[in-house]
């Protein structure tokens, strides 16, 4: 009996959730452009996320959303893959949108693009169990996008905010320290 209960504990201990991590992968896409995957995690596989996240640019950075034909906004992933067709004018490297093959649920407050904002309420089904997962691919200049908002996981409730640097200072770090070898390297040939 001890040992199906301390398993019982361990399983348990397992499954806890941490307060969920906001994280960010920027790529420097070219044309003064970066693009952001945003990115929740808890260090738990168990249960599903509903998330309502404002996004704003600050510092010079300006959130990049495109229109297809001018007029349409494109929310989704599944939307900017079937509007990226040979000879249209959309790029969806270029646009904001958010993950929906995790993200399928678009919850009350919905979508909303702003002068230089994004937000995004929006929840991966019921019974299904992420870890990691990716939810935003966030287009903007350099500067910093600063978030706040609400994160349901687990049955509780939790409200990050904070802000990502664009472009990201280690990637600023390895730019410079590549130039210093660059320079070094021209001065001793």
């Amino acid at each position: 009996m001890k040992n199906v209960i301390c398993l019982s504990v361990l399983l348990s201990a397992g499954v806890a959730s941490a307060a969920p991590v906001v994280s960010a992968e920027v790529t420097d896409i070219g044309g003064g452009l970066y693009s952001s995957v945003i990115s929740l995690s808890d260090g738990s596989s168990i249960g599903s996320w509903a998330a309502n996240l404002t996004f704003s640019g600050a510092n010079g950075a300006q959130i990049n959303q495109v229109l297809f034909g001018g007029a349409t906004p494109v929310h989704s992933e599944s939307m900017a893959n079937a509007f990226s067709f040979v000879g249209s004018t959309y790029t969806k490297p270029t646009d904001t949108w958010y993950y929906d093959g995790a993200f399928t649920t678009v919850l009350p407050n919905g979508i909303a693009e702003g002068a230089n904002s994004y937000r995004a309420h929006i929840g991966t089904a019921a019974g299904v169990n992420w870890g990691q997962v990716a939810m935003l691919h966030i287009v903007s200049t350099e500067g910093v996008l600063n978030y706040s908002g609400t994160i349901g996981r687990a049955s509780q409730n939790y409200s990050p905010s904070g802000s990502i640097t664009i472009p990201e200072p280690a990637s600023l770090a390895l730019a410079a320290t590549g130039l210093l070898l660059a320079g070094r390297r021209r001065r001793i040939a």
